[in-house]
């Protein structure tokens, strides 16, 4: 198993267990080694007293052996657990006396330079000896009665500390072993209480499906990283709910949309099969069919630019736009139908602006808002397009003098099929794309689009494009009716 397949409590208890049982051996281990270093000095201070026991006797007796039994000999034969070894040598290394058995014992150790006869032994060596014992070993130097100078040579043996701490050592081993498992099994009880939260979030999450978009995390009592995940969850679910339900209201205009034209075809055709027709009337009904046909027809080119529009692979291909002589030309193409109602279409329009963008998908947009301008002004009215240039943007406005658009109805006139008079705009055979077609355009220019409006005032559109927008090698365009 890799431990990328490693679930996250498993990978929490591990790093937790780890970590404790990494603290608790660092305890044990200090313990240990403050017990070692207690009974290293105490054996040390202990042969610093012993040698400053010897002087004395030594700088005052004439006859050392007999001053020096007690000290070097006696005493060594009476400890039972401990031994201690003693050798003084002459100035020109004579022994004078030294505890029965040393030679054997301590044949081979080197004992350390002597400190001076003023001094007591700052250190002692520590050197294994036989029989699992550590001996500790000094040397120093001593005045005699005749003001010779001797030297002392100690050696110190505790096989009682040596199993002290070889027991303390097995006792560590045992407890460590014990903490590991006691660890391991803490640790997975503290992982597991602590992803319970995460547990339940993972179990409501489960529990939303499309039936039940309403739904969201409870984010009450959950930790702070877990609430923001939370948080994050509940957002992408207002998200997808909002799309769910524009896709399913865009469903149902859909149908309705195609309803009313597939009820006139049928209608039609049962109306002319009624009975026998001249050849006049059923080429009316044909006539009137292949209307309906082309309705049906442009309402599923709007849908399919709208979808190629939307996906992010498309782009447009460009090429250098006199926005100038386009915009003039979609006026001109726009004034007759103006005038035919009774509506003033005027331009103000900069010279020389041009843009990088697809000539024929500008065209659809900027004609899109003049038709729904002149579309919506009364008789008297005024429609105007205004062009001009700043800080490396093109800016195109389109106002009017018509009805203008309820203020609860400007942020959705971008939606498809969204319309602000149904009943109007069924009879002009308007379906409610064409401003989101405006919008896809202008976004895929790089560019946004905005709206403002005032009931009885009328309404105002404003674009701003990029002149050089920041764009890949040209591509083919999504396509433009």
């Amino acid at each position: 198993m890799t431990t990328g397949r490693w679930t996250l409590a498993t990978r929490l208890t591990l790093w937790y267990a780890c970590s404790a049982f990494l603290l608790v051996a660092m305890s044990t281990v200090l313990l240990y080694g403050v017990l070692r270093y207690h009974f290293a000095h105490e054996d040390q201070a202990f042969l610093a007293d012993k040698i400053h026991l010897l002087r004395e006797p030594l700088a005052h007796a004439a006859d050392i052996p007999t001053a020096l039994y007690t000290e070097v000999i006696a005493e060594a034969a009476e400890r039972r657990y401990a031994r201690i070894y003693i050798r003084v040598l002459a100035a020109d290394g004579r022994t004078l006396i030294e505890t029965p058995g040393m030679e054997s014992e301590v044949r081979h150790l080197t004992f350390p330079p002597p400190c001076s006869s003023d001094e007591d032994p700052a250190w002692s060596a520590e050197m294994p000896g036989d029989h699992e014992r550590i001996l500790h070993i000094a040397s120093a130097t001593a005045l005699l009665a005749d003001r010779t100078q001797a030297t002392i040579q100690i050696a110190y043996a505790n096989p009682q500390e040596r199993a002290l701490l070889a027991q303390f050592r097995l006792w560590i081993i045992a407890v460590l072993a014990l903490a590991g498992l006691i660890l391991v099994v803490i640790s997975h009880r503290l992982t597991r209480r602590g992803l319970r939260p995460l547990d339940d979030v993972a179990s409501a999450a489960s529990g939303i499906g499309s039936t039940n978009l309403d739904r969201r995390l409870v984010v009450d009592g959950l930790p702070a990283e877990l609430k923001t995940m939370a948080d994050s969850f509940n957002a992408m679910l207002d998200r997808i709910e909002e799309a769910f339900t524009r896709l399913s209201q865009f469903s149902d205009d859909l149908a309705h949309e195609l309803r009313t034209p597939i009820n006139n075809l049928r209608g039609e055709a049962e109306v002319a099969l009624g009975h026998t027709r001249s050849v006049a009337e059923y080429q009316d009904v044909l006539a009137s069919c292949l209307e309906e046909c082309q309705k049906i027809g442009q309402l599923i080119d709007s849908l399919l630019f709208l979808a190629r529009a939307e996906n992010p692979r498309s782009a447009v291909a460009r090429e250098t736009i006199d926005l100038s002589h386009e915009l003039q030309a979609v006026a001109t193409f726009y004034r007759t139908a103006a005038e035919d109602v009774g509506v003033t279409l005027t331009s103000d329009l900069a010279a020389g602006l041009s843009m990088r963008g697809d000539v024929s998908l500008m065209q659809r947009a900027i004609g899109n808002l003049v038709e729904n301008a002149i579309d919506h002004t009364p008789s008297g009215g005024r429609v105007r397009i205004d062009a001009s240039a700043s800080r490396g943007a093109m800016r195109v406005i389109i106002s009017d003098t018509g009805s203008g658009i309820p203020s609860e109805h400007l942020p959705y006139v971008f939606e498809r099929f969204h319309r602000v008079e149904r009943a109007r705009s069924n009879a002009r055979g308007h379906v409610g794309l064409g401003l989101p077609i405006v919008r896809s355009i202008i976004v895929m220019h790089g560019g946004t689009v905005e709206i403002t409006s005032v009931i009885g005032e009328g309404t105002r559109v404003s674009i701003q494009i990029p002149i050089q927008p920041d764009q890949a090698p040209d591509m083919p365009a999504v396509g433009s009716t």
